[in-house]
């Protein structure tokens, strides 16, 4: 059985934006995984739950994961910004 690899989709969040994007994703059916970007002395014992994490996706899901949160953000399909000023 092969491994399934995992690639960084964002990097050094504060763990309560990476949940966002986590809650988003999985309500689309991605699997997301989060991976400790601490540096020494910043982690979570000394910080409490603000930590930075990476966001990791299956790298057969990133692409699909990027357009997802692209138009979430108020970005086309294609990647350029909708207005969204009223």
């Amino acid at each position: 059985m092969k491994r399934e690899e995992w690639k960084k989709l964002r990097e050094m969040l504060p763990l309560i934006e990476a949940e966002i994007i986590r809650n988003i994703l999985e309500n689309e059916g991605i699997p997301v995984m989060f991976k400790s970007a601490a540096f020494p002395f910043t982690d979570t014992v000394y910080f409490g739950m603000g930590g930075m994490v990476d966001v990791l996706v299956p790298e057969n899901l990133l692409k699909q994961a990027e357009s997802i949160l692209n138009t979430f953000q108020g970005g086309g399909e294609d990647g350029s910004q909708e207005d969204t000023t009223l």
